[in-house]
């Protein structure tokens, strides 16, 4: 639902100064708040749900610890509203804000749903200030359902919510012949300027492939890890401090059990990255198309796999070859250790000093039940899982190093010289002098060995 027009009316009240920056007196904190993108939002946000939804202002807060709803979890949410029963404040809702610059992904609504079921809030939405999505737990089904429209506080406390019908997200592909019109796919804006013409179809193709809901990944055991559901496509966003947002997209989603019992959501999806020329951050760097491989840890999503097809999609008369040369960048990393772990447990992905992804005909559209396809994504799975694992062995390792460094930094240093300042005369420092010198040393206590406590006392 759009709600930008209807937040354009509400004022965030009295702009105030200080420190050079422009505040607003926060109605809930009685404080100053520094005004950015976020905090606009959640002002008028919180306006809108008291004018215009009926929210009681006195059972509305910003900012509230989890804790303070003796949540289990480390967090903040950004506004809370309750209901009374029986004379006793209990949450009814939680809303998610982000600047409007910050899209509504699915990491968005994860955050906020992983709030309420760590304190039990029935509604959660989360906006931008342009869009915003709400939905409902429905404890018949245990799960949330999505709204359609924002109801009014009195509709929340009834129940009295209509329900919206989520569509899955369709694609409509062309014809196989029209993955070799090469001049128009590149007014898609979907290539890399330096992506060779020779590539083009192969990865249009397979893009299409992951985000055509038509067609589902088999649902089964692969021996070493299981398919439990396609989830079909979801939007996942990322962004760093230089302002990149590499890796988001719509990925193509399947929920999978690893070898040891684990559910974890694993995504694909082929990205752009541009060309850049004396970039401050990035210098010099070819325009590409790469696949992504995003795992989440319940927590996060992280990208753990990207894989560069300039460098490593090949065309062979009829198939395209995808490999990948095991390079993690993260300390203390070592491309012949990746591999050798991926050879010990399969040693048909190796070939030479390469990892072999999958080889994809090209010889009509490809679907996510083709079988080629579902080689390669079998292969991505399984080279995602080893490659997590040993990057969260890095981890552990580089953690373990820089403890082990700063209790051996810590240690007591025994045989190094003393050193005293003291004055004399010009006469005595060439004939010589003696100096009574008073130093301090620490030692153990006799009497209770440096506990602070004497053996022979009661407590």
């Amino acid at each position: 639902m759009n709600i930008q027009s209807e937040l354009h009316k509400i004022s965030i009240g009295q702009i105030y100064q200080r420190n050079g920056s422009d505040c607003v007196l926060d109605p809930f904190r009685k404080k100053l708040l520094q005004i950015t993108p976020e905090e606009v939002v959640r002002q008028k946000i919180s306006r809108y749900f008291i004018d215009d939804c009926g929210v009681p202002k006195w059972l509305m807060s910003t900012e509230e610890h989890l804790k303070h709803y003796n949540g289990k979890r480390d967090g903040r949410m950004d506004i809370v509203f309750d209901k009374m029963i029986e004379g006793e404040r209990q949450v009814l809702g939680i809303i998610e804000c982000k600047a409007a610059h910050i899209p509504l992904t699915d990491q968005t609504y994860r955050q906020v749903k992983n709030y309420a079921d760590d304190i039990s809030a029935e509604f959660i939405f989360i906006t931008n200030g342009i869009e915003i999505k709400g939905w409902r737990f429905n404890i018949e089904i245990n799960q949330f359902e999505a709204l359609k429209g924002i109801p009014t506080y009195e509709k929340m406390l009834d129940g009295r919510c209509e329900i919206a019908e989520e569509e899955a997200f369709k694609s409509e592909r062309g014809d196989f012949l029209g993955l070799f019109d090469i001049a128009y796919l590149k007014t898609l804006n979907f290539l890399g300027e330096d992506t060779p013409d020779l590539l083009i179809p192969s990865i249009f193709n397979l893009a299409e492939c992951l985000i055509d809901s038509t067609h589902m990944f088999p649902v089964k055991d692969y021996g070493d890890f299981a398919v439990v559901e396609d989830i079909g496509c979801r939007y996942l966003g990322y962004n760093d401090a230089s302002g990149s947002n590499f890796g988001t997209g719509l990925y193509r989603t399947l929920l999978i059990k690893d070898g040891n019992q684990n559910h974890q959501l694993i995504s694909f999806l082929i990205s752009v990255v541009g060309r850049t020329v004396d970039d401050p951050k990035y210098g010099n760097r070819k325009g590409k198309n790469v696949l992504v491989v995003s795992l989440d840890d319940y927590e996060k999503d992280s990208m753990v796999i990207q894989i560069d097809f300039n460098q490593f999609m090949k065309i062979d008369q009829s198939k395209t070859i995808i490999t990948h040369n095991g390079s993690v960048m993260q300390k203390s990393a070592r491309k012949a250790d990746l591999i050798q772990r991926i050879f010990e447990k399969y040693p048909y992905l190796i070939k030479g000093d390469k990892i072999q992804l999958g080889e994809l005909l090209n010889t009509g559209l490809l679907y996510m039940d083709t079988p080629c396809v579902i080689d390669l994504i079998v292969n991505l799975i399984r080279y995602t899982l080893i490659r997590d694992d040993y990057k969260k062995y890095l981890n552990q390792k580089n953690k373990n190093e820089k403890e082990s460094k700063t209790m051996n930094e810590n240690k007591e240093v025994s045989g190094l010289d003393i050193t005293k300042e003291i004055n004399m005369s010009f006469y005595e420092a060439v004939s010589g002098a003696e100096k009574k010198v008073k130093l301090i040393r620490t030692e153990k206590c006799s009497v209770c060995n440096g506990t602070g406590t004497d053996e022979n006392s009661v407590e």
